[in-house]
């Protein structure tokens, strides 16, 4: 068993996923335990890694432990937006868009906006030149 696994406790019964627990004194490492997510009771310790620091399971999974928790597959391609540049018009793209950690502001209107704003009087920002 290792961390990020899906398993039955057998001290609460749930279905949950393993965690990995580091016990330490001051500030050195003392252990490494697997508990349970849900009621913390100690389920063992973590398998060891092979040489090339790839656990021992065969059939590790690239998952992550809330898709395993979930049941689903992870995506592997990203949502693309196809917005022809007269569509976004967002604030954030305009030339009169100033941003600053605290407060954005529109030079044109002398207004707070939020960078995702759009405004009908919208003037893109010249391209950057490599």
């Amino acid at each position: 068993m290792k961390n990020g696994d899906k398993t039955d406790c057998p001290h609460c019964g749930q279905s949950t996923i393993v965690r990995e627990k580091i016990e330490t004194e001051g500030w050195q490492v003392k252990d490494k335990v697997l508990i349970c997510a849900f009621c913390g009771a100690t389920l063992g310790h973590p398998e060891e890694e092979n040489a090339n620091g790839a656990p021992d399971d065969k059939n590790a999974s690239s998952l992550s432990g809330l898709t395993a928790l979930l049941g689903v597959e992870a995506q592997t391609a990203s949502p693309r937006l196809d917005a022809i540049p007269e569509e976004s018009k967002f604030c954030r793209d305009c030339v009169h868009y100033v941003a600053h950690p605290f407060l954005s502001r529109c030079e044109l209107h002398h207004t707070q906006v939020n960078p995702m704003d759009d405004c009908p009087e919208f003037h893109r920002k010249p391209e950057p030149e490599n």
